[in-house]
């Protein structure tokens, strides 16, 4: 589930992803400090995540627009249709 939140610190829109740990979504901090780490202009970036004994929860950069499956499906189909 993904609901949209603000940042304190600067008043700016975020999403925030909560995930149950319990269905099965452990993983390293590492990949959390890298994913972090990552900064490139077609990556939603992590901006930061908290951990509680159930839930995972990411606070991301917000993307608003249309859906990125709609996107490349609608690209794929243009491209298709040109031969």
């Amino acid at each position: 589930v993904v609901y949209l939140g603000v940042d304190k610190r600067t008043g700016e829109n975020v999403a925030v992803k909560v995930i149950d740990v319990e269905s099965g979504a452990r993983e390293d901090e590492g990949q959390f400090d890298i994913w972090q780490q990552v900064h490139h202009e077609n990556m939603v970036r992590l901006l930061d995540y908290y951990k509680t004994p159930t839930k995972l929860y990411f606070v991301m950069e917000l993307a608003t627009g249309k859906d990125l499956f709609y996107g490349v499906m609608q690209h794929y189909h243009s491209h298709r249709a040109q031969g």
